[in-house]
């Protein structure tokens, strides 16, 4: 007699204050951080994940980038910095990660902390 198999449920993903990250990269945290931390123009070249720079208040780096970009984001899961819109950073908009091979996706809230969403 063989085993059947049945069909597979979804878990559900708790919010981000204790969330254990899947990996999916080698340097993705565990676990991932719950709030922004925000870091000076001297920080851009060794974000750390969930590290923000505003470019407001990065001069250098404002004039090179175009004006509808807010901010310098790091994935939260992975650590690839993106730059980010005003919607997405006050939370109008999901964020999404921009590496190949990560499925980060998680919305910024109150400008401090961030809510992981799932993936479909």
């Amino acid at each position: 007699m063989g085993v059947r198999k049945t069909g597979h449920k979804s878990k559900k993903r708790g919010k981000a204050e204790g969330r254990t990250c899947e990996k999916p990269r080698a340097s993705a945290c565990d676990p991932c951080p719950a709030s922004l931390h925000f870091v000076t123009e001297s920080s851009l070249p060794t974000l750390a994940p969930g590290d923000v720079l505003l470019l407001d208040d990065a001069l250098a780096a404002r004039q090179s980038i175009e004006p509808s970009f807010f901010a310098v984001l790091s994935c939260p899961l992975c650590g690839t910095p993106r730059l980010i819109t005003v919607a997405e950073f006050f939370g109008g908009a999901p964020v999404l990660c921009a590496a190949e091979d990560c499925s980060g996706l998680y919305r910024i809230v109150e400008q401090n902390h961030f809510e992981y969403l799932p993936v479909n």
